[in-house]
């Protein structure tokens, strides 16, 4: 099963920040489809979970990979101020907004029904705009969520959480994971992994690991116009470019 790609520029109204939005989308209708929008680490960018987005796509997923203005590769200029805090949330529900109005796929989707999911910050991110009725799950990866340890500042999450951790993560440890614990969803999630690693990005699809899968019967990466994305770094970038030249039309890949 393949899909489509394309990219787009939402302005969050309140702050006038332009969000740069990748949204992969199933090629073949299996019904309506359920929104995943995927909030990066800091620093970090969409694309860099562009191969567990596909695996979502092949599911029948909508994914969208919006890069957070000011906290990304390229302009992280926001990292570590309070104003990125704030901003990040506004992000998500802004795509969520668009997604379910004015987005050409808005028919396709099953109505008012997300999920979040979050690596590093991406995790405090999911976890702030928990609020939206709108969303109905969150994956967390390694999630940062130091600011939520105040008494009550978790009571506005009511959803089915997937926690994912590294065993000896040297920039979330497993503190970060405690909050979540103690704020009551131990028994309210649906699962919470940890892994004896001391990675703190869970999601890794080099080439190596790719080539296992297909040698395992698994399905290959997915392709956009001969660019493989399976997340190496250099060929990450690749597809970034060819995304960019493309961002005007979809395409199969």
């Amino acid at each position: 099963m393949g899909g489509y790609v394309n990219t787009y520029r939402l302005l969050e109204k309140e702050s006038g920040q332009t969000i740069r939005l990748t949204v992969l989308t199933p090629e073949s209708e299996r019904g309506p489809s359920r929104l995943v929008v995927f909030s990066h680490g800091n620093g970090g960018a969409g694309a860099l979970y562009r191969r567990l987005a596909e695996h979502l796509v092949r599911a029948g997923f909508v994914v969208a990979l919006p890069d957070h203005p000011g906290n990304t590769r390229t302009d992280n200029r926001l990292a570590g101020t309070a104003a990125n805090l704030e901003a990040r949330p506004k992000h998500v529900k802004t795509v969520i907004d668009w997604a379910f109005g004015a987005s050409p796929f808005a028919g396709t989707l099953k109505r008012d029904m997300a999920a979040i999911l979050g690596h590093s910050l991406g995790g405090y991110t999911a976890l702030a705009a928990a609020g939206d009725a709108r969303v109905k799950a969150l994956v967390l990866l390694a999630p940062a969520t130091l600011w939520f340890q105040a008494p009550g500042s978790l009571d506005h999450v009511d959803v089915p959480i997937l926690m994912f951790t590294a065993g000896q993560d040297e920039h979330t440890p497993a503190p970060h994971a405690e909050v979540v614990a103690v704020a009551g969803f131990a028994a309210a999630a649906r699962a919470v992994a940890q892994r004896a690693a001391r990675e703190h990005v869970l999601v890794r699809a080099r080439r190596q690991r790719a080539e296992q899968e297909t040698a395992h019967g698994d399905a290959p990466p997915l392709e956009f116009r001969g660019a493989t994305c399976d997340l190496d770094a250099e060929e990450t970038a690749r597809c970034e470019d060819v995304v960019e030249r493309e961002r005007r039309g979809a395409h199969a890949w």
